[in-house]
Parts: structure tokens; C-alpha cells; sequence
């Protein structure tokens, strides 16, 4: 009976462990630069967190700059379409591996809206910090995101167009 409840109390610890773990791992307190952990990725698949970490970005920028004044209404529909594309790109990446696409949706989703408020958290605590709410971190990924949008490999370029049906 005692080697039952040994064996239960390691199984929790373990999920707990388990479960932190995976919590840290989409913590803003352990994001590190995009343009840096690009360079440390072999895997070409890592693009499905880079296009997802990027929807994000975008989405939270697409809402700073939403307003009625005509200049910010087009910096903010320019940045929802790149984080349409991103949510897509990083969707189709899911789905390729899965082959669930309502589930890759859904999680890629979810995940963007994670990033977003991330995103969110960051700006917040650089403003209260400096005064203005995009951070250094913040513009050194928005760069690194505007690079990956001009260099999408052309192989998702052609699947994402075929699929939606309209031209990237």
C-alpha cells in the first residue's frame, strides 16, 4: 500500500513538473529575441513558432494602431493582413503534421492570442518603465517579423495560395 501512494505522489510530481515546464516555455519572462532564436534553429519546422509568435505581434500592433484617423486605420489593416497571413502560414505548418486542420486552427488561435497578450504585458510594463509602449525587444522582433514576411519560403507561398485562392 505504501509503495502505491510512493508511486502516485512521484506521478503527480511529475505532471506538475510536466505542466510548469510547458508553462514557462509561452511565459514572456522566457522569450528570448526572435532574431535569436532564429539563429539557433536548424529545424525548418521551427517556423510554425516563429509565424505564430509574429500573428501575435502583428495583432497586438493591429490594435494600438486601430483608429479613426485615416494614416493609423492603414498602418493597423496592414498589420491584421500580416497577422492573417502568419495565423495561416503557422496553421498550415500544424496541419501538414497533424492533418486536423479545424484543430491546427484552433491551437494556432489560441496561441497568437497568447503572444498577443504577451505582446500586451511587455508594452504595459515598458511604459510604466520609459514612457512608451513599444519596447526595444518589441522592435527588434517587429523587424525580425517584417523580415520573415518578405522571405516566406515559396513552398507555403504556393500552398497558402492554392488554398485560400488568393495571391501573397
Amino acid at each position: 500500500m505504501n509503495s502505491v501512494y510512493k508511486k502516485l505522489f512521484l506521478m503527480l510530481g511529475v505532471i506538475a513538473l510536466l505542466y510548469s515546464t510547458v508553462k514557462v516555455a509561452w511565459s514572456n519572462e522566457k522569450l528570448i529575441p526572435l532574431n535569436e532564436y532564429i539563429a539557433k534553429q536548424t529545424d525548418p519546422r521551427a517556423n510554425q513558432y516563429v509565424y505564430t509568435r509574429c500573428a501575435g505581434h502583428f495583432l497586438y500592433l493591429a490594435e494600438i494602431f486601430r483608429d479613426t484617423r485615416d494614416k493609423q486605420q492603414k498602418i493597423s489593416e496592414k498589420l491584421y493582413g500580416d497577422r492573417v497571413i502568419f495565423t495561416n502560414l503557422a496553421s498550415l505548418i500544424l496541419w501538414t503534421k497533424n492533418k486536423d486542420k479545424s484543430l491546427s486552427n484552433k491551437y494556432i488561435e489560441e496561441k497568437v492570442y497568447q503572444f498577443r497578450d504577451i505582446y500586451d504585458k511587455l508594452s504595459n510594463e515598458n511604459y510604466l518603465k520609459r514612457g512608451e509602449y513599444i519596447s526595444e525587444f518589441m522592435k527588434s522582433d517587429l523587424i525580425t517579423c517584417n523580415i520573415q514576411r518578405k522571405t516566406i519560403p515559396k513552398e507555403y507561398v504556393d500552398l497558402l495560395s492554392k488554398i485560400t485562392g488568393k495571391d501573397l
